[in-house]
């Protein structure tokens, strides 16, 4: 196994995993129309993103289309956990 065979492909592929059961988990606690729709935007980025890599490491030709759509996905994750960690208090209710 070649270290560029794992810095390009089995860690990004990872990322996407685990940003997919993050993504999914937040929308699970929190049951919001825009929690569905970026879990979903994430859901399908990154499920590309993986189908793509997997074609890569399969001897396919080379792309940073996966690299991006999961850069995408990381942005997505961050606005959404971001959203969703500001707590309702009497003072921002209004």
């Amino acid at each position: 196994m070649e270290l560029e065979t794992v810095v390009y492909g089995y860690i990004p592929i990872v990322i996407a995993l685990i940003e997919i059961i993050v993504s999914i988990f937040l929308t699970i606690n929190r049951k919001k129309l825009f929690g569905f729709i970026v879990s979903f935007l994430i859901l399908v980025f990154n499920s590309l993103a993986i189908y793509v890599l997997v074609r890569i490491l399969l001897d396919a030709w080379p792309s940073y289309t996966p690299h991006i759509l999961i850069l995408l996905s990381t942005i997505l994750l961050i606005i959404q956990y971001w959203i969703f960690k500001k707590k309702k208090t009497f003072a921002n209710t209004v």
